[in-house]
């Protein structure tokens, strides 16, 4: 589910923008976001914003203010610009501002998908609220049909949305500002994504690995479980031992001498013992953890060690 809207410049030969043309225009701070395999730092930003806008979609937004962004690409003789339902207020307001400054520059009218024209003064005032409550809604017939979850599309970074999550934000003042908050804060945190490892032991059991580094803000799965392709290879029967590893750092961050393995816990038990005033929800199926300090590290070994 998406809104389409287009601003067709005037005349027959009109050259395509470059996308970094485009995103000079406005407003302040655009930026395109990078699918993993395209993030090359400021030298690849620099070539791929050097690009025709008809060579490529853009997944454009502000951070840190976007939560999913919106599309944009020239075809058909138009620029297109496609935002995805839902999307967070703040990105809607950024893709109407830039929708209005491409309507200024070249002089022309922004039609939505529906006929409706609108002129660079207002399209600033198109009403989103109606779509971001169907999306909503739509959500929620997904998760009413038996669905455990949603996977919610980012410019950074995908988050899950299970019904407990949707019933607050249907309760909150604003759902729309609600879903805003849940999606948008995510996609610019600096936390550590901890990385999953699996192999088998020796004696034929399934191992598998999480690691959390003393005074690091990570993000933790609540309940571990190996992608599909690994499943496969293992076999879908097979139990897996779950374990966290856990890392002191003693001097700067910067020296790989200065880490050092203080052990690992059973991945349950340590769950259980995190201390609450450092853990809140990402989202339904992962957990921000606030750096722990090493007493909280000979916490959780210690409950290892109970386990």
């Amino acid at each position: 589910m998406s809104i389409t809207f287009t601003v067709a410049p005037p005349g027959r030969r009109h050259r395509p923008l470059r996308l970094a043309e485009a995103m000079r225009l406005g407003p302040t701070g655009l930026r395109p976001y990078f699918q993993p395999e395209e993030n090359g730092g400021s030298e690849e930003l620099e070539r791929y914003a050097g690009r025709k806008t008809d060579e490529i979609i853009s997944r454009l937004g502000i951070s840190p203010y976007s939560g999913r962004g919106f599309e944009f690409t020239y075809q058909q003789g138009a620029y297109t610009v496609r935002v995805l339902t839902p999307s967070a207020p703040n990105d809607w307001r950024i893709a109407l501002d830039f929708l209005s400054a491409l309507a200024r520059h070249f002089g022309a009218s922004v039609v939505a998908e529906n006929g409706d024209n609108f002129t660079a003064e207002t399209i600033t005032s198109f009403d989103y609220s109606g779509d971001i409550r169907a999306g909503l809604m739509a959500f929620l017939r997904s998760l009413e049909s038996g669905n455990p979850a949603i996977l919610v599309q980012g410019v950074n970074v995908d988050v899950s949305l299970n019904r407990e999550i949707l019933d607050h934000i249907f309760r909150s003042d604003s759902p729309a500002n609600a879903f805003g908050d849940f999606v948008g804060p995510p996609q610019h945190t600096d936390a550590h994504f901890a990385s999953q490892m699996a192999a088998r032991a020796p004696d034929g059991s399934i191992q598998g690995l999480y690691t959390l580094t003393e005074g690091v803000d990570t993000v933790l799965p609540h309940s571990p479980t190996l992608p599909p392709h690994i499943r496969q290879q293992v076999g879908q029967e097979s139990p897996v031992d779950w374990e966290l590893a856990l890392v002191g750092i003693d001097g700067p961050d910067d020296d790989p001498e200065s880490f050092s393995s203080l052990g690992a816990v059973d991945f349950a038990a340590a769950f259980r013992a995190l201390p609450p005033r450092k853990v809140s929800r990402f989202d339904a199926d992962r957990i921000y953890i606030r750096g722990l300090n090493r007493a909280d590290i000979r916490a959780l070994l210690d409950s290892g060690r109970g386990a």
